[in-house]
């Protein structure tokens, strides 16, 4: 047996999708457990936002351009 997972709808609806996961293998997605898994999306959705750039990898946009094929 195998379930997909849609990221965009688990991003969306997450509480829906844990439970047709609970539903699929059987088990009851019972309150208590869904406080703690709104709990632990609260902190770890807390760091959302990454900002990366190519300096913090000591790399500038003229050597990325540089580097591509067509020296984009």
């Amino acid at each position: 047996p195998q379930l997909d997972l849609d990221y965009a709808a688990l991003d969306a609806d997450w509480r829906g999708e844990m439970r047709r996961v609970y539903a699929f293998i059987g088990l009851p997605l019972t309150p208590a457990v869904e406080r703690r898994m709104a709990a632990y999306l609260a902190r770890a959705t807390a760091h959302r936002g990454h900002r990366y750039s190519a300096e913090a990898f000591g790399l500038s946009d003229t050597d990325i351009s540089a580097a591509l094929p067509d020296g984009a």
